[in-house]
């Protein structure tokens, strides 16, 4: 990733938390979001962001309400960045996955103990 696409990815993930924040208490009122993660193409166009979705009934309707409202979120980040930048990129949500896929793997590699253990006795 070049110079550019990584400041800019620094710089949306940032702007990004902010904005989703302060949405998510309006809309979500006890949900938690965190972008986790963007990406940024190198044409600058398209940002794919990771958002971390917490206390949620559930994710899945989190991610469509922000895939739905992709508008107005872009454009609260166009008011933040738009000095920064000619034009303002894609929005892209994804539901970042890391957290979940990090306890699997933690109970997996309990388990794995656990049946070593057993083995042991």
């Amino acid at each position: 990733m070049g110079t550019r696409q990584h400041k800019l990815a620094k710089q949306l993930q940032k702007d990004l938390g902010d904005i989703l924040d302060s949405v998510s208490r309006e809309v979500f009122p006890s949900t938690m979001l965190s972008v986790m993660e963007v990406a940024v193409t190198p044409d600058l166009g398209v940002a794919k962001v990771f958002v971390s979705v917490f206390n949620a009934k559930s994710d899945e309707e989190v991610m469509r309400w922000l895939n739905e409202n992709n508008g107005q979120i872009r454009h609260a980040l166009a008011q933040k960045i738009r000095n920064q930048v000619r034009k303002i990129p894609e929005l892209l949500f994804h539901s970042d996955k890391t957290q979940e896929t990090a306890e699997r793997i933690e109970k997996l590699l309990n388990q794995i103990k656990q049946d070593d253990e057993d083995k042991a006795e």
